[in-house]
C-alpha cells in the first residue's frame, strides 16, 4: 500500500509513505512503515527521456551519500556530545537506502524509516541564497551547534544547510562545500555561505559545552588569501618609487672625498708639529749663542 505524504519544505521529492512486506536484504521489519522518496526533476527544451533517468539517477545516489556521511559525522559529534553530561540527548541522522526496482541494478529511490510527530525544519537556504536557522528551543539550538562542530571538524570545508526532522532524529540533509568535489561530492563550491555562516551563527550553550571557539575568531586567525592579503610585486615597486628611491640616500649624503676636502687634511698636523719643532730648537739656538 502506497501513501502520499509531504515532509519538510520544497518540492525536490515525491514523498510516499509504502509498507514494508520483504525484501532479499530486509533492513525494516515485515508491516513496518516507511518512506520512499522520489527525485523529481522537471526536464525542459527537448531532453530526452533517458537523461531525466540518468539525472534522477545520479541525484539519488548523491542524496543518498550525502545524507548517510551526515550521519557517520553526527556520531563522532554525539560521542563528543555524551562525555558531558549536561549535553543532554544527542542529534541522530536518520540512515537512508537505496530502492531498486525488481532485476534492475539501478537505483530509482531512496527509503527510510518513519519519523512520527511534526516534522519540523531547523536550518535551510531561502530561494534568494541567504542562510537562515532557528535557535529558541533546544533541538534546534543543538542543531546550529552541530553546524559549527562539522564546520570547525572539516576545516571549513563542509556545512549542513538543510537540517529537517522530528525532535531529535534529522532527515532532508542538504550540505554545501568550500569548493566542488570535497570528500567526491558533486555539489558546487559555494563559499559565500560559508561567509554568512561566520557572521550568522552565533554560540549557544551547548558550542560552550564542547568548547567549540567562536567563529569570527577563527576567521581572523586564519592568514588572509593571496587574492586579498598580497599585493602585486608591480604595486609593491610603485610604492618604493612613490616614497624614495634607494639610490637616493647616496646622492643626497656627502662622497668621501668631499669629506676630506671639508675636513683637515692628515698632513696638516705633521706639519703644524715640524712648525713647532723648528721654532724651539730656533729659540734654543738664540739662547746658546748669548
Amino acid at each position: 500500500m502506497t501513501e502520499t505524504v509531504h515532509l519538510g519544505e520544497g518540492w525536490t521529492h515525491k514523498t510516499s509513505r509504502v509498507k514494508v512486506i520483504y525484501g532479499l536484504e530486509p533492513v525494516f521489519e515485515s508491516g513496518t512503515s516507511c518512506i520512499m522518496k522520489i527525485q523529481n526533476p522537471i526536464p525542459y527544451g527537448t531532453k530526452l527521456e533517458s537523461n531525466l533517468a540518468e539525472r534522477n539517477q545520479e541525484i539519488t545516489k548523491q542524496e543518498c551519500k550525502v545524507q548517510n556521511m551526515i550521519r557517520e559525522y553526527c556520531k563522532i559529534f554525539t560521542a563528543e556530545a555524551r562525555v558531558n553530561e549536561n549535553f543532554g540527548s544527542a542529534l541522530e541522522v536518520v540512515s537512508q537506502y537505496l530502492m531498486y526496482r525488481p532485476a534492475n541494478s539501478v537505483p530509482y529511490a531512496t527509503v527510510e524509516a518513519e519519523l512520527e510527530g511534526p516534522f519540523q525544519t531547523f536550518c535551510w537556504v531561502d530561494a534568494g541564497g541567504k542562510l537562515n536557522s532557528k535557535s529558541v528551543s533546544e533541538v534546534e539550538q543543538k542543531c546550529c551547534t552541530f553546524q559549527h562542530w562539522l564546520h570547525e571538524w572539516t576545516h571549513s570545508n563542509l556545512l549542513p544547510i538543510r537540517l529537517e526532522g522530528v525532535d531529535f532524529k534529522l532527515t532532508n540533509i542538504r550540505v554545501v562545500t568550500k569548493s566542488k568535489g570535497y570528500q567526491g561530492l558533486s555539489e558546487r563550491g559555494s563559499p559565500e555561505v560559508f561567509d554568512q555562516f561566520i557572521t550568522h551563527h552565533q554560540c549557544n550553550y551547548y558550542c560552550g559545552l564542547l568548547g567549540l571557539r567562536p567563529l569570527k575568531s577563527m576567521d581572523s586567525l586564519q592568514p588572509p588569501s593571496k587574492m586579498k592579503g598580497s599585493r602585486s610585486p608591480l604595486l609593491n615597486r610603485k610604492m618604493s618609487v612613490g616614497s624614495g628611491s634607494p639610490h637616493m640616500p647616496k646622492k643626497a649624503s656627502l662622497s668621501p672625498h668631499s669629506q676630506r676636502k671639508a675636513g683637515t687634511s692628515p698632513k696638516a698636523p705633521r706639519k703644524s708639529q715640524e712648525a713647532e719643532d723648528n721654532n724651539s730648537n730656533g729659540k734654543s739656538r738664540d739662547v746658546d749663542s748669548r
